[in-house]
């Protein structure tokens, strides 16, 4: 199984990640564009710099608040640049239990395709 993703950050909770839903975001570092107007530049170009969170403590405070949450948003940078993504989605989801949305710019659509499987 490939290993997951650094995750660079994290916000327990959000109201505008997920319309209609409380979420919490999972933040990846890195990205396959270099669009100017970037709201995430240091996320996306700088990643490196910044110091990685511990991913199997974040799905299980995810777990402790499933009761609390709508969802789970993983956005970045660019998430599907991550060789380790699905490894990510599926412990949150067997941890969890709770719906994941990823956020994505969409120029990688096969591996959104291999995600929706």
């Amino acid at each position: 199984m490939k290993s997951m993703p650094e995750i660079k950050g994290f916000v327990p909770m959000s109201l505008c990640d997920w319309p209609g839903r409380t979420s919490c975001v999972l933040f990846l570092g890195g990205c396959d564009f270099r669009c100017p107007t970037c709201h995430n530049a240091g996320l996306a170009f700088a990643a490196n710099s910044m110091p990685s969170l511990d991913a199997d403590r974040l799905i299980a405070k995810i777990a402790g608040m499933a009761g609390w949450l709508d969802g789970v948003v993983v956005s970045g940078g660019e998430p599907t640049i991550h060789a380790g993504l699905p490894a990510l989605l599926r412990a949150i989801k067997q941890e969890s239990g709770l719906p994941i949305k990823v956020d994505s710019n969409g120029m990688r659509p096969d591996v959104c395709r291999e995600l929706l499987r």
